[in-house]
Order: structure tokens, then sequence, then C-alpha cells
């Protein structure tokens, strides 16, 4: 099984990457005050629809409708092809990946020097408090596995992190990712198949 994640920053969003956006993606794009959340989102999105343009060698019809409100922010749905899609944004990064062989969610975080100890509680289980021996230190790995299995499940939410043990093992299929200095990421794929993950640059694809 393979996976690929690309990877690329909302510095390279460009005012064509608007015209791959749904009407009701546009919206969103426009709500935003700041300039670099909406040229995130807007790159986010271009980088998907490239991304997976690439893969399937055709313009892709991407549904990104929530399934409980039904606004554009939901789990991407590749329509009509057998290809599973999630995206992360995170400060200057941005990650898409992509498989045909089952669910999967990725999620990258900045690291912030920020006091993190009351949060503990909130993303560690009773048991990985009880075993690791420092939690402070593997925070962010902690953070970015949970949320990257909760975007596999579509659970969001509703499913607390203090729920899930994903350290110092996990039951799941699992893979810390490298976005490089400053930040921690991970992929979570639905399959007990082995997994082979490639990371690429997709400033390249921006830029096309």
């Amino acid at each position: 099984m393979s996976v690929t994640v690309w990877w690329a920053s909302p510095k390279h969003a460009s005012p064509w990457h608007d015209e791959l956006l749904t009407p009701g993606e546009r919206e969103r794009a426009d709500a935003y005050r700041r300039r670099e959340d909406r040229d995130r989102f807007v790159a986010a999105n271009a980088l998907l629809r490239l991304a997976v343009e690439q893969w399937l060698g055709h313009r892709p019809e991407i549904d990104r409708a929530c399934i409980d409100c039904g606004k554009p922010h939901g789990k991407p749905r590749v329509v009509g092809a057998g290809l599973h899609a999630s995206v992360s944004h995170s400060g200057d990064l941005i990650a898409v990946a992509l498989s045909e062989q089952g669910e999967l969610g990725v999620d990258v975080e900045m690291v912030s020097d920020k006091d993190l100890k009351l949060l503990l509680r909130y993303v560690f289980s009773a048991k990985e408090l009880e075993v690791l021996p420092d939690p402070l230190a593997v925070f962010y790995r902690a953070w970015t596995r949970k949320e990257s299995l909760l975007k596999a499940t579509g659970a969001g939410l509703r499913t607390p992190m203090s729920s899930l043990t994903v350290l110092p093992e996990s039951e799941y299929n699992m893979h810390d990712l490298d976005p490089g200095p400053g930040y921690a990421a991970a992929l979570t794929v639905l399959s007990s198949d082995p997994v082979s993950v490639t990371e690429l640059d997709g400033a390249a694809l921006l830029k096309a």
C-alpha cells in the first residue's frame, strides 16, 4: 500500500487558484479577514485538486460538504474515483495526502513554546499519562497522531483525544511524517496492510 503526501506553503497561493474552488469554497475564502488565512485556505484546496488531477490524469470533482451542516469544510471526497484524500494546514505548511488503498487522515501542527501542561489531560489518555516518562516531550507527536486518526475516521471533535491511546505504541496504522523544523505531522491509514509513505514538494504543482 502506498500513500503520497505533498507539502507546500500558503506563500505559493496565486489568483488563478481561486478558479479551482467551488462557489461555496470561494465564498468561505472571501470571508477570511486576514490575507494569510485566505491564502492558506485557497492554497490548500488548490493543492488538493492539483495533486488529485496529477494522480488521476483529469480535473477532479471534490466534495467537501460537512456531514453535519453541509458547509464546505468537511473531509474531502474525490467523486467518482477510488481515491482517498486528506488535507491539513498550520502556520506556513500545507499537507495533502492521497491513497487508493483506504481511508486516511493527515495532520500537521506548528510547534509552539507556550505552556502545554494544562492540555495534557485533554490530549493524553490515562494510560499514556501513566506510562510515558515525559508526556510534554511527545505532546505534538501525540496530538498529530490523534488528529490524523480522527480525520481518517471522520469522527472529528465528537471523539475526545483523551479516549485514544497511540503512545508509546499504537494499534492503528500510523506514521510520523517529516514536515521540517518547527512542525510535527502524522498520517493514519485505516488498513492493517503495510504502508509505504512518499513525501513530495508540492510547490511545483501550485506554481504550474
